[in-house]
């Protein structure tokens, strides 16, 4: 498997099909799964994916979280973090990319693009794409990154700022470290995640 992709959901019915369907149209050389992290979400979102990954079993698994848990996990501030480690534990890929339940991708190429970049540049971690945010009617507001965003960062550039939108991430499944129990602690997740 080249590529896992991690999306996280948690009460995002609106939202959901256009971020799965994102994932769907990809046009890629190499094999993908979705796997959808599934918080206990009350409002519809447990039905949309469980649907989804009947439609598409080769593509599409759902992790359904123990209510009990995820609640108790929730209250603690917990919840998105272990969902997270959970669905990553269970990527198969080379390389992982992030989605969240209420962001979508516009590139039907995006992955074949990091794919590629990864495979020209083996010397890197992670990469990145400039994200165009937008409002509930699907305006644009604003795009993400710096107008002047180098092609390769380093490490101590990220140490100064988390320049790196959520939703464009790729990062290779090795030589990521095993998940530190301070992840689960900090007021964050995506930037500790990205220096790990």
């Amino acid at each position: 498997m080249k590529v896992s992709i991690i999306l996280l959901a948690y009460n995002q019915k609106s939202y959901l099909r256009q971020a799965i369907d994102s994932v769907l149209i990809q046009q890629v050389e190499f094999d993908y799964e979705l796997i959808i992290g599934e918080d206990c979400s009350t409002d519809g979102t447990a039905d949309i994916a469980r649907d989804y990954a009947q439609r598409y079993p080769d593509k599409v698994r759902v992790l359904f979280q123990d209510r009990e848990t995820a609640e108790r996990l929730r209250r603690r501030g917990l919840g998105g973090k272990r969902n997270f480690i959970t669905t990553l534990e269970a990527c198969r890929g080379e390389y992982i990319a992030l989605l969240d339940g209420d962001d979508y991708w516009t590139d039907p190429l995006k992955l074949q693009k990091q794919v590629d970049f990864f495979e020209k540049h083996p010397e890197c971690a992670v990469c990145f794409h400039n994200v165009v945010a937008v409002d509930e009617d699907g305006k644009p507001t604003e795009k993400l990154c710096a107008v002047d965003q180098a092609e390769i960062s380093d490490f101590e550039q990220l140490l100064w700022g988390n320049f790196i939108p959520t939703c464009s991430v790729m990062f290779r499944r090795e030589p990521m470290p095993t998940i530190p129990d301070w992840f689960l602690t900090s007021k964050i997740g995506d930037w500790p995640l990205i220096l790990l």
